[in-house]
Protein backbone atom coordinates (compact mmCIF):
# COMPACT_ATOMS: atom_id res chain seq x y z
CA UNK A 1 0.00 0.00 0.00
CA UNK A 2 1.46 3.21 -0.39
CA UNK A 3 2.27 5.42 1.84
CA UNK A 4 0.08 8.55 2.42
CA UNK A 5 2.45 12.11 1.69
CA UNK A 6 1.31 15.40 2.75
CA UNK A 7 1.15 17.96 -0.62
CA UNK A 8 4.13 20.18 -1.08
CA UNK A 9 5.21 22.38 1.39
CA UNK A 10 8.18 24.53 2.39
CA UNK A 11 10.01 21.97 5.52
CA UNK A 12 11.98 25.32 6.62
CA UNK A 13 10.91 28.75 7.87
CA UNK A 14 12.03 31.71 5.64
CA UNK A 15 15.00 32.75 8.29
CA UNK A 16 16.26 29.44 8.04
CA UNK A 17 15.73 29.01 4.39
CA UNK A 18 17.58 33.03 4.12
CA UNK A 19 20.70 31.54 6.34
CA UNK A 20 20.63 28.18 3.83
CA UNK A 21 21.19 30.81 1.00
CA UNK A 22 23.54 33.06 2.48
CA UNK A 23 25.69 29.54 2.79
CA UNK A 24 26.02 29.53 -1.24
CA UNK A 25 26.16 32.81 -1.95
CA UNK A 26 28.78 33.59 0.86
CA UNK A 27 31.26 31.15 -1.42
CA UNK A 28 30.05 31.42 -4.75
CA UNK A 29 27.36 34.48 -4.69
CA UNK A 30 25.23 33.96 -7.97
CA UNK A 31 27.19 31.48 -9.94
CA UNK A 32 25.76 28.75 -11.48
CA UNK A 33 26.66 25.73 -9.69
CA UNK A 34 25.58 21.88 -9.63
CA UNK A 35 23.33 21.06 -7.40
CA UNK A 36 25.81 18.69 -5.27
CA UNK A 37 27.80 21.64 -5.12
CA UNK A 38 24.70 23.71 -3.34
CA UNK A 39 24.05 21.03 -0.91
CA UNK A 40 27.54 20.79 0.38
CA UNK A 41 27.98 24.83 0.62
CA UNK A 42 24.84 24.36 2.97
CA UNK A 43 26.34 21.24 5.10
CA UNK A 44 25.45 18.31 3.13
CA UNK A 45 27.56 15.73 2.27
CA UNK A 46 25.32 14.60 -0.59
CA UNK A 47 22.16 15.28 -2.54
CA UNK A 48 19.25 12.73 -0.18
CA UNK A 49 16.21 12.93 1.01
CA UNK A 50 17.36 15.77 3.63
CA UNK A 51 19.10 17.99 1.39
CA UNK A 52 16.67 17.52 -1.54
CA UNK A 53 14.21 18.79 0.67
CA UNK A 54 16.27 21.92 1.96
CA UNK A 55 16.74 22.82 -1.45
CA UNK A 56 13.10 22.83 -2.32
CA UNK A 57 12.20 24.80 0.63
CA UNK A 58 14.82 27.37 -0.43
CA UNK A 59 13.77 27.60 -3.42
CA UNK A 60 9.77 27.93 -2.42
CA UNK A 61 10.74 31.08 -0.85
CA UNK A 62 12.24 32.56 -4.30
CA UNK A 63 15.73 32.44 -3.19
CA UNK A 64 17.15 29.54 -5.34
CA UNK A 65 16.52 28.45 -9.07
CA UNK A 66 17.93 26.42 -11.80
CA UNK A 67 18.07 23.19 -12.64
CA UNK A 68 20.97 20.44 -12.45
CA UNK A 69 24.24 22.25 -13.11
CA UNK A 70 22.88 25.71 -13.46
CA UNK A 71 21.79 26.22 -10.03
CA UNK A 72 22.09 29.59 -8.32
CA UNK A 73 21.18 32.21 -5.90
CA UNK A 74 18.45 34.42 -7.38
CA UNK A 75 18.21 38.16 -7.17
CA UNK A 76 15.61 37.79 -4.37
CA UNK A 77 17.93 36.28 -2.24
CA UNK A 78 20.42 38.95 -3.35
CA UNK A 79 18.30 41.83 -2.55
CA UNK A 80 18.06 39.93 1.41
CA UNK A 81 21.20 39.01 2.12
CA UNK A 82 23.26 42.20 0.89
CA UNK A 83 20.94 44.44 3.28
CA UNK A 84 21.12 45.26 6.67
CA UNK A 85 18.30 44.63 9.01
CA UNK A 86 15.88 47.54 8.68
CA UNK A 87 17.15 48.43 4.97
CA UNK A 88 13.64 49.02 2.99
CA UNK A 89 15.27 47.13 0.34
CA UNK A 90 15.84 43.65 2.55
CA UNK A 91 12.07 44.23 4.02
CA UNK A 92 10.96 44.60 0.51
CA UNK A 93 12.09 41.22 -0.52
CA UNK A 94 11.54 39.72 2.86
CA UNK A 95 8.09 40.25 2.67
CA UNK A 96 7.89 38.95 -1.07
CA UNK A 97 9.88 36.35 -0.14
CA UNK A 98 7.19 34.87 2.42
CA UNK A 99 4.67 35.30 0.23
CA UNK A 100 6.34 32.99 -2.55
CA UNK A 101 5.40 29.55 -1.53
CA UNK A 102 1.78 28.40 -3.46
CA UNK A 103 0.70 27.01 0.20
CA UNK A 104 1.33 30.20 1.78
CA UNK A 105 -0.32 31.97 -0.75
CA UNK A 106 -3.15 29.62 -0.53
CA UNK A 107 -3.51 30.05 3.50
CA UNK A 108 -3.46 34.01 3.19
CA UNK A 109 -6.67 33.82 0.70
CA UNK A 110 -8.12 31.19 2.64
CA UNK A 111 -8.00 33.52 5.46
CA UNK A 112 -8.63 36.86 3.58
CA UNK A 113 -4.68 38.05 4.97
CA UNK A 114 -5.78 37.28 8.70
CA UNK A 115 -3.73 34.89 10.60
CA UNK A 116 -5.37 31.95 11.74
CA UNK A 117 -5.58 30.34 14.82
CA UNK A 118 -3.32 27.06 14.82
CA UNK A 119 -6.94 25.13 14.85
CA UNK A 120 -8.20 26.75 12.13
CA UNK A 121 -5.33 26.36 10.25
CA UNK A 122 -4.86 22.76 11.11
CA UNK A 123 -8.35 21.78 9.78
CA UNK A 124 -8.19 24.32 6.63
CA UNK A 125 -4.86 21.87 5.99
CA UNK A 126 -6.13 18.77 6.73
CA UNK A 127 -8.92 19.62 4.27
CA UNK A 128 -6.58 19.95 1.44
CA UNK A 129 -4.97 16.37 2.43
CA UNK A 130 -2.15 16.80 5.09
CA UNK A 131 -1.51 14.06 6.99
CA UNK A 132 -0.89 15.29 10.57
CA UNK A 133 2.60 15.25 10.86
CA UNK A 134 2.50 17.22 7.55
CA UNK A 135 0.03 19.49 9.87
CA UNK A 136 1.92 20.06 12.08
CA UNK A 137 5.60 20.96 9.98
CA UNK A 138 3.16 23.64 7.60
CA UNK A 139 2.05 24.87 11.14
CA UNK A 140 5.84 25.08 12.21
CA UNK A 141 7.17 26.63 9.14
CA UNK A 142 4.06 28.93 8.83
CA UNK A 143 4.83 30.29 12.53
CA UNK A 144 8.19 30.71 11.87
CA UNK A 145 8.00 32.75 8.75
CA UNK A 146 5.56 34.89 10.02
CA UNK A 147 7.33 35.80 13.04
CA UNK A 148 10.73 36.27 11.15
CA UNK A 149 8.36 38.62 8.81
CA UNK A 150 7.13 40.63 11.49
CA UNK A 151 10.41 41.22 13.69
CA UNK A 152 12.09 42.04 10.18
CA UNK A 153 9.58 44.27 8.92
CA UNK A 154 7.45 46.10 11.83
CA UNK A 155 9.95 49.06 11.78
CA UNK A 156 9.51 49.03 7.51
CA UNK A 157 5.62 49.10 7.76
CA UNK A 158 5.54 51.79 10.15
CA UNK A 159 7.59 54.15 8.77
CA UNK A 160 5.37 53.35 5.30
CA UNK A 161 2.00 54.23 7.42
CA UNK A 162 3.90 57.57 8.49
CA UNK A 163 5.07 58.83 4.89
CA UNK A 164 1.94 57.99 3.88
CA UNK A 165 0.23 60.11 6.71
CA UNK A 166 2.67 62.84 6.27
CA UNK A 167 1.87 63.05 2.87
CA UNK A 168 -2.07 63.58 2.93
CA UNK A 169 -1.09 66.29 6.11
CA UNK A 170 1.17 68.54 3.62
CA UNK A 171 -1.07 68.28 0.34
CA UNK A 172 -2.63 71.70 0.39
CA UNK A 173 -5.70 70.18 -2.06
CA UNK A 174 -5.93 67.13 -0.11
CA UNK A 175 -9.47 66.10 0.06
CA UNK A 176 -11.34 65.89 3.34
CA UNK A 177 -11.66 62.22 5.04
CA UNK A 178 -15.21 60.75 4.64
CA UNK A 179 -17.13 60.14 7.86
CA UNK A 180 -17.02 57.10 9.26
CA UNK A 181 -20.59 56.52 8.84
CA UNK A 182 -20.20 56.85 4.96
CA UNK A 183 -16.97 54.31 4.64
CA UNK A 184 -18.68 51.59 6.81
CA UNK A 185 -21.63 51.90 4.78
CA UNK A 186 -20.09 49.00 2.11
CA UNK A 187 -19.18 46.01 3.94
CA UNK A 188 -15.71 44.85 3.13
CA UNK A 189 -15.21 41.98 1.37
CA UNK A 190 -11.67 41.26 2.51
CA UNK A 191 -8.57 41.88 0.31
CA UNK A 192 -8.63 40.82 -3.81
CA UNK A 193 -7.27 37.68 -4.37
CA UNK A 194 -4.27 37.16 -6.51
CA UNK A 195 -3.34 34.03 -8.10
CA UNK A 196 -1.04 32.48 -11.12
CA UNK A 197 -2.93 30.50 -14.00
CA UNK A 198 -1.78 29.45 -17.25
CA UNK A 199 -3.31 32.62 -19.02
CA UNK A 200 -1.30 34.84 -16.42
CA UNK A 201 -1.64 36.32 -13.21
CA UNK A 202 -5.41 36.71 -12.42
CA UNK A 203 -6.70 39.50 -9.96
CA UNK A 204 -10.30 39.54 -8.29
CA UNK A 205 -12.45 40.87 -6.31
CA UNK A 206 -12.27 42.33 -2.55
CA UNK A 207 -12.56 45.63 -1.10
CA UNK A 208 -9.56 48.11 0.48
CA UNK A 209 -10.71 49.66 3.74
CA UNK A 210 -7.48 49.64 6.02
CA UNK A 211 -3.97 50.60 5.62
CA UNK A 212 -3.17 47.04 6.37
CA UNK A 213 -4.93 45.36 3.85
CA UNK A 214 -3.71 48.30 1.16
CA UNK A 215 0.13 47.13 2.23
CA UNK A 216 -1.05 43.19 2.06
CA UNK A 217 -2.47 44.01 -1.32
CA UNK A 218 0.64 45.67 -2.64
CA UNK A 219 2.96 43.01 -1.05
CA UNK A 220 1.12 40.18 -3.48
CA UNK A 221 1.23 42.39 -6.10
CA UNK A 222 5.17 42.57 -5.84
CA UNK A 223 5.35 38.68 -5.31
CA UNK A 224 2.89 38.20 -8.41
CA UNK A 225 5.68 40.63 -10.46
CA UNK A 226 8.27 38.19 -9.52
CA UNK A 227 6.67 35.03 -10.20
CA UNK A 228 5.78 36.71 -13.97
CA UNK A 229 9.50 37.71 -14.51
CA UNK A 230 10.47 33.88 -12.90
CA UNK A 231 10.78 31.21 -15.24
CA UNK A 232 9.84 27.83 -14.90
CA UNK A 233 14.01 26.60 -14.28
CA UNK A 234 13.44 25.66 -10.86
CA UNK A 235 10.50 23.49 -11.53
CA UNK A 236 12.43 20.42 -10.68
CA UNK A 237 13.64 21.68 -7.44
CA UNK A 238 9.73 21.96 -6.59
Amino acid sequence: MAKNRSPSYPSLGLEEAIDKANLVWSKDYTSELPREVIADHMGYGSLNGKSLGVLSAVAKYGLLSGRGDQTHITELAVQILAHETGDPQRSEAILIASNMPTLFQDIDKKFEGRSPSDQALKSYLLTRGFTHSGVDAVIRSFRETEEFVMRETSGYDSAEVEEIEEDVMHTPEATPPTPPATVHQTPSTGVPTISMSDSGLEISGGTITTMEQFKRLMRRLNAGMVLLDEDDENSDLN
